[in-house]
């Protein structure tokens, strides 16, 4: 039997024994030689047959459509008792490790990348040589406040320019359907996150991170009128953005885990089947992540790609630790984490020390509730204060959902996700020099509403009456102001019920939620 066997990028690490950086790709684009082999590598792959496993369509194929088998994993139909026919694990406590060794991708990438560099022969050979084998895969990280809210030029222009060994030449570039709001990065920028989809270990504070993910999918791809591949869950793997995006999340999986030294996959259930395992299945950190190969007869796990030097890779963060402590390390990684995301406190002209103890601060949220496959696409609920756009909660599903046996199988399948009001309140509210429960409630009452944008099954624009399992309730916690060296305390969850009264999704009662 021979199949693709998952290995990571051929070739060693640094001289320092370390393994490539994954650039932003900001940073790879300022790198010509990495970037103009990164283009002619994706280029090549894309030109090869869908019937070659390694080839870009037939990777993409992997995460959904066309529903069949790949690399020999599982039988050579779709088992009658799995409800998606494609292999990724949404919905579920694997979905942040099973896209891990999906960088099969960057993998072949590579590979294609030192074949190209061979075809540079002046001077500069040798630096078009290690410039391919320093490749690896990028990411776009869209929740930075350095990104100003724009997108590279070179993702949305219709061409770009690279140095081909003939010198500069023009290449198709990676487009993308649609750009995101202009305060779209107030969703996915959130210091709590989780790694699982139901999100048991924060006391319901905060969404997972396959929740921000699917924001990300539907910002990206856009929804009605004006819709790409990335947000119908079953073409997204044919976007070449998809790589970008999966990445940047790898990121915050290896940022949290850092962060989380103890903790990894808790046991949990596979609601969704997918082409090798059932419906309802139990999954943990044994479970074979397939169809990726580790070996010839054995597939990756959950705890074999832990840490990232199993598929040889790196982030930035990471570069010049000088440590294997695990809490110095999750104490430098903090100090990162909260420099790159934190608030920015110097843009309110109130302080958040608003709270009877002095060292904790008042964080405000929404949390939101709706049935996944209830219109006919993927769709977003959107959240606004006045006419201030902060934060949204997506359905990432497929297009026609009529079409889908996984959609019609699971119709009544709730999701939840949860937005952080908090820097919009006091970016807001900065004139009332208050930020106390009783005084936000008032203003909150008059101010926070929600939207939809998606569309009806008929093809016209939804409007919130047609999501008629739409559920939210605000609420509000204290949360302790600590050194970075010791994690935050959370204080008790204040539901209030009130502030939509009379709104869609108002639910009078926290306990049926």
């Amino acid at each position: 039997m021979s199949h693709p066997v998952i290995t990571g990028a051929d070739g060693p690490p640094t001289p320092q024994n370390l393994w490539q950086n994954r650039l932003e790709i900001r940073e790879l684009i300022k790198d010509r030689r990495q970037f103009s082999l990164y283009i002619q590598a994706l280029k090549r792959m894309m030109k090869l047959d869908f019937a070659n496993a390694l080839s870009f369509p037939d990777i993409g194929g992997i995460h959904g459509m066309p529903y069949t088998q790949w690399g020999e994993s599982g039988g050579s139909v779709q088992s009658p008792d799995t409800s998606f026919g494609g292999y990724c694990t949404h919905g579920s406590v694997l979905f942040p490790t099973w896209h891990r060794p999906l960088r099969l991708l960057q993998q072949e990438l590579c590979k294609h990348a030192k074949n190209i560099a061979w075809n540079y022969t002046g001077d500069d050979a040798s630096d078009w040589m290690k410039a391919a084998k320093d490749l690896r895969s990028p990411y776009w990280d869209w929740a930075s406040y350095d990104t100003d809210k724009k997108l590279p030029a070179e993702l949305v222009s219709p061409t770009i320019r690279i140095l081909t060994k003939h010198g500069k030449n023009s290449s198709r570039t990676l487009c993308m359907a649609s750009t995101p709001p202009a305060a779209s990065k107030s969703a996915p920028k959130s210091i709590i996150v989780c790694n699982h989809t139901a999100n048991p270990g924060f006391g319901d504070l905060a969404a997972s991170l396959e929740s921000i993910h699917d924001d990300m999918h539907d910002l990206i791809g856009g929804t009605w009128p004006v819709t790409g591949h990335m947000a119908d869950l079953t073409v997204a793997g044919f976007d070449p953005i998809f790589y970008l995006h999966h990445t940047n999340v790898d990121r915050f999986l290896t940022l949290w885990s850092a962060l989380n030294p103890t903790e990894w996959v808790n046991p949990g259930k596979q609601k969704y089947g997918t082409w090798t395992i059932s419906d309802g299945s139990m999954v943990d950190t044994t479970t074979a992540l397939s169809p990726f190969w580790d070996s010839n007869s054995t597939y990756w796990d959950s705890t074999g790609v832990r840490v990232t030097d199993s598929l040889r890779y790196t982030y930035p963060e990471f570069n010049n630790l000088n440590t294997s402590d695990p809490e110095e390390i999750k104490w430098l990684i903090r100090k990162k984490v909260e420099a790159l995301y934190g608030p920015d406190e110097s843009k309110s002209a109130v302080s958040p020390r608003k709270t009877p103890d002095v060292n904790a601060v008042y964080e405000w949220t929404i949390r939101i509730k709706f049935k996944k496959h209830e219109l006919s696409s993927s769709f977003s609920v959107l959240v606004y204060l006045r006419e201030t756009y902060v934060g949204r909660v997506s359905a990432f599903v497929a297009r026609e959902t009529s079409r889908c046996a996984n959609c019609v199988r699971n119709a009544n399948v709730e999701i939840e996700g949860y937005v952080h009001l908090t820097q919009s309140v006091r970016s807001m509210y900065a004139s009332h020099q208050s930020l106390d429960h009783d005084a936000i409630v008032g203003h909150l009452k008059d101010d926070l509403s929600l939207r939809i944008k998606g569309a009806k099954k008929d093809g016209t624009p939804a409007q919130l009456s047609d999501l008629t399992s739409l559920k939210a309730m605000p609420f509000h916690y204290t949360v302790s102001q600590e050194p970075l060296d010791r994690r935050p305390t959370y204080g008790a969850i204040v539901h209030h019920p009130t502030i939509l009264e009379g709104k869609a999704g108002h639910v009078p009662d926290p306990s049926r939620f």
